[in-house]
């Protein structure tokens, strides 16, 4: 059997290295969640709150002076785009319901926009 020298046996590969197996990472501890204590329903007592329930007053209404009305509205010659629609010489008319405030005070503040109001009766 040949002998190897010094030389070749330090030129051997040498096995490939395995990569340890990763160890899981230790879950980082949480912060502890602040949980209010259980009324008196986790020692069997029936739930009670001392103060009432108060409500802000509610702004008075006069439904009287409400009104329905339709928004026609026309735009110029070469149109004009307002809340994502654009508005021709054709008349366009919105039920109620059909726009939001937002909407409605859009069209009203275009100046290229005629806006009627057409009482529903």
């Amino acid at each position: 059997m040949a002998r190897r020298g010094k030389a070749q046996a330090e030129a051997a590969p040498a096995a490939p290295a395995v990569p340890e197996a990763a160890a899981p990472a230790a879950p980082e501890p949480q912060a502890a969640a602040s949980v209010a204590p259980e009324p008196e329903a986790a020692a069997g007592g029936a739930l009670h709150n001392p103060e009432p329930l108060t409500l802000p007053p509610v702004a008075h209404v006069d439904l009287g002076e409400a009104r329905l009305v339709r928004l026609v509205v026309t735009g110029p010659d070469r149109g004009a785009w307002c809340i994502g629609r654009k508005f021709t010489p054709t008349v366009q008319t919105f039920e109620p319901g059909d726009l939001t405030m937002d909407e409605i005070d859009a069209i009203c503040a275009d100046p290229a926009l005629t806006v009627e109001t057409v009482e529903i009766t």
